[in-house]
């Protein structure tokens, strides 16, 4: 209200009906500040104006309520009325006044009649940066209210929601963060859920200092100063850790210009702590708005990529940006709102992303168990097919075993014939027969060799088409077949150089020359 003046410095007398107010001057409670403080920091006048109810306010209660750190005593027609905190009047040391859970006070004020309200303010410069008065510091639009009959039974109910809304807003979060915690020690691999835990602990954080921070009951100065920089820090991080959360869900990269925004998100997050609240919350607004703009680009440019869970995360962060400008636009354009439907927007704001990271997670989970069983039924059936496909070639193996043995027991049974012959035939029949049937000896390893050659042939064909189609455990299978190939082609070669070997050595006479062997 216009109509004040004031005077720096203290009086008992200033508190009565009609002192002396020569040179004092026109200035409002709300306009205190830190140039009205002393060398000590102390800041200590009294505000003095006439007021009259208007006819309307008939028969109505009236009460007044003192807001605010500052210690103040009010005096209406030089009575002492109510006083909050300790301004030393009494004697007693100074004590600053906490500002919330102090109900209005009644007061005999009736319409029709002329009132001198006296109001002795002392107040402190904060302890901390920049420097200014405990009252200047908390940006009110008003030190000193007078409300009428539903006041305290609001203020009462306001408390009441205040409390319960912000211990479901911890709860939540808190619950939510130790979950996701546990899920990723139980799923270290899984790097999603560590940036998930990390960003519902920071929410935690956020929620605890907003709780704090707007309650204030019992709370100093210096108390709330902490929890209100601790709410527009943690704020910062969370923003700043639900960029990373939708870059690594969506699979994208933080863009160069999107970490020079981020930087200097998180330097107007701290400056703005610093400024007066009629700078730092447009600031803060538009903090809000940026990052926000920040989180719909990576939605739009990633919708088309989007698919299963990662539909969760949207839908929760376009309900909280939602919800927060429903929030921003009827606070700072209409300005009424009911305290109920004020904690429901904070709530949907505060918990939606959380519990869509929630139902993303357990989204998340039941894909994953979906692609597990989808690949167990593959490896089973490969495991049937590989499982027959060996049976197949056992069978011919055992079959080439059959043949082999047979053409061997003839080859042993020619073997004794040319013997014989040899015996009773003169030596170049004899020698001419052995050479036929050599001759016949060497062809059978090299139809072994050519047989297992021409498979192999076939083999690599199949392996190199697995090979093409990527199942390399196929490929690996079909190259053990063409291994064991080679060792029999080996095998039968050896059999055959031993032939020729043994004729070369036949054909050689013999010097009756001892020579050393090895009998072993």
């Amino acid at each position: 209200m216009d109509g004040w003046i004031f005077q720096q410095g203290n009086d008992t007398n200033w508190a009565k009906e009609n002192p002396d107010v020569t040179g004092w001057k026109k200035l409002k409670p709300t306009q205190l500040s830190i140039m009205y403080a002393d060398n000590t920091g102390k800041a200590e006048g009294w505000f003095r104006i006439k007021i009259r109810l208007s006819d309307s306010l008939m028969n109505q209660p009236i009460d007044i309520k003192q807001v605010g750190w500052a210690a103040s005593d009010l005096f209406i027609n030089g009575k002492l009325i109510h006083s909050v905190g300790n301004t030393g009047l009494n004697g007693q040391a100074f004590e600053e006044h906490s500002p919330n859970g102090i109900p209005a006070y009644p007061v005999d004020i009736k319409p029709g009649k002329d009132y001198t309200l006296a109001y002795h303010v002392v107040d402190y410069v904060s302890p901390l940066p920049p420097g200014r008065l405990k009252t200047e510091k908390i940006g009110l639009r008003t030190l000193l209210r007078i409300t009428g009959p539903n006041y305290n039974s609001y203020f009462i109910k306001t408390i009441k929601e205040s409390t319960i809304y912000s211990a479901i807003w911890v709860t939540v979060c808190a619950a939510l963060s130790i979950l996701f915690w546990l899920l990723y020690f139980q799923n270290r691999e899984e790097r999603n859920l560590q940036l998930i835990a990390i960003g519902t602990t920071l929410q935690t954080f956020v929620m605890f200092s907003a709780a704090a921070d707007q309650s204030k009951i019992g709370m100093s100065f210096t108390e709330y100063l902490a929890y209100n920089f601790g709410f527009r820090i943690f704020a910062v991080l969370t923003s700043i850790y639900t960029i990373i959360i939708l870059v690594n869900i969506f699979r994208r990269k933080v863009a160069t210009p999107a970490k020079i925004f981020l930087v200097v998100y998180i330097l107007g997050g701290i400056i703005s702590f610093f400024l007066k609240p009629r700078l730092a919350d447009p600031i803060f607004i538009l903090l809000y708005l940026l990052i926000s703009m920040l989180y719909i680009y990576y939605i739009i440019s990633s919708w088309k990529k989007l698919k299963g869970a990662q539909w969760t995360i949207v839908v929760g962060l376009l309900f909280s940006l939602l919800c927060g400008l429903i929030y921003t636009l009827i606070i700072y354009i209409n300005g009424n709102l009911s305290t109920s439907l004020k904690y429901l927007i904070v709530s949907g704001y505060s918990l939606s992303f959380p519990l869509s990271l929630l139902v993303y997670v357990s989204m998340r989970f039941k894909e994953i168990i979906h692609d597990v069983r989808q690949n167990a039924a593959q490896v089973v059936q490969l495991s049937a097919e590989k499982e027959q496909q060996a049976l197949n070639q056992k069978s011919v193996l055992e079959e080439e075993v059959k043949m082999q043995t047979a053409e061997i027991r003839n080859a042993l049974d020619n073997l004794k014939s040319t013997q014989t012959q040899l015996i009773q035939s003169e030596k170049m029949a004899s020698l001419g027969e052995l050479t036929a049937g050599i001759a016949h000896e060497i062809q059978n390893p090299l139809n072994f060799v050519n047989n297992f050659s021409e498979v192999s042939k076939e083999l690599l064909d199949e392996m190199k088409t697995e090979l093409n189609n990527g199942n390399t455990e196929d490929a690996k299978e079909i190259a053990d077949d063409v291994i064991q190939n080679l060792e029999k082609i080996n095998h039968h070669g050896k059999r055959a150089d031993a032939i020729v070997k043994g004729m070369l050595q036949h054909s050689q006479s013999s010097t009756g020359k001892k020579e050393p062997i090895d009998i072993n």
